[in-house]
């Protein structure tokens, strides 16, 4: 075997160097300072799909993206000056192009050798799809998890924050509704002061639960904050959020809260209910509307659904109390 006509390698040092470059778990290029290949193990070519043998003697930009080709000439360029060793892991994003024209994500290390006077570079070339499609995956845990309560696994008020004003400029575009709902847990500070906080949190979590199944899809139900949720109802009436409201009050309340882990005799809700154009033209309008509704329905003995009162100057006046 010859690495560069006139370069041989002893038998004994050949059978070494082919033992070594084929056990290794990466593709391994021994590449000289023209960029051509002189040597590839049978890695390369089973991640690279060329066919066995056929890499020695081809030009290491067959193995870069022809858009990529120009600027990698230039790095190539700059390597050789001021050759040096790079491990894997460098930060770099880099392509590979396969004989098929299909393209990987690869991690590449660099060890320039110097071999009977002449240079070359022994490239370990990692495909690192699987790593990437991890690293993404990871990536959106993480970003829905920032997304979430812990507790209730519900959103949380960041994603109410970022959707209500975007759910409200779609429905100014459609010259459609918004309904939002403000929910409060009712003597809540008595059930963690009485059953302990176990158990509260037990209560918070079994709310959330029941608060879901009355949610549509497209609905986002967020946990406000302590025992407060908020719900945002795209494309809901104002009528017709009082009246979904109230078949979750209902649904609390004739619920069985006994559980061996938590005594806790009974549990309800007081709501407030605001919409958007009705009670605002912005996010922080219909949220505090809704806000004030919930006030009222604490004030005047909790467990009932509340909707805001329309502003003087809106062409529709009047407030809905269910009386529960």
């Amino acid at each position: 075997m010859q690495l560069q006509a006139g370069v041989p390698l002893a038998p004994a040092d050949e059978g070494l160097f082919e033992a070594l470059f084929e056990a290794a778990p990466d593709a391994l290029l021994f590449v000289d300072e023209q960029g051509v290949i002189r040597r590839a193990n049978a890695r390369a070519h089973e991640m690279f799909r060329w066919p066995s043998g056929r890499l020695p003697g081809q030009g290491i930009d067959q193995l870069v993206p022809t858009n990529l080709r120009a600027a990698h000439a230039i790095r190539r360029s700059r390597y050789g000056a001021a050759p040096a060793q790079r491990g894997m892991g460098v930060g770099l994003d880099l392509l590979a192009q396969r004989a098929d024209g299909s393209r990987i994500p690869v991690d590449i290390s660099l060890s320039p050798v110097q071999w009977h006077g002449h240079r070359f570079v022994i490239a370990a070339v990692r495909d690192i799809t699987e790593r990437r499609r991890i690293e993404q995956a990871l990536r959106e845990t993480l970003e829905e998890r920032a997304m979430r309560d812990a507790l209730t696994g519900l959103f949380n008020r960041r994603v109410l924050d970022d959707a209500l004003p975007l759910e409200i400029a779609r429905a100014r575009r459609r010259s459609r509704t918004v309904a939002v709902i403000m929910g409060d847990i009712d003597h809540f500070k008595h059930i963690n002061d009485r059953h302990g906080h176990a158990c509260g949190d037990a209560v918070l979590r079994r709310v959330a639960l029941l608060l879901q199944v009355g949610m549509r899809a497209g609905d986002v139900l967020c946990r406000y904050g302590g025992e407060e949720f908020t719900m945002i109802l795209p494309e809901c009436t104002l009528a017709s959020a009082c009246q979904r409201t109230e078949a979750i009050r209902v649904a609390i309340e004739q619920t069985d809260w006994a559980a061996k882990e938590c005594q806790v005799e009974g549990v309800t809700l007081s709501f407030g209910v605001a919409a958007y154009p009705e009670h605002g033209n912005t996010a922080e309008e219909v949220l505090r509307a809704a806000d004030r509704a919930l006030l009222q329905a604490k004030a005047a003995g909790r467990n009932r659904v509340v909707q805001a009162a329309v502003p003087a100057a809106s062409p529709s006046a009047g407030a809905l109390d269910t009386g529960h």
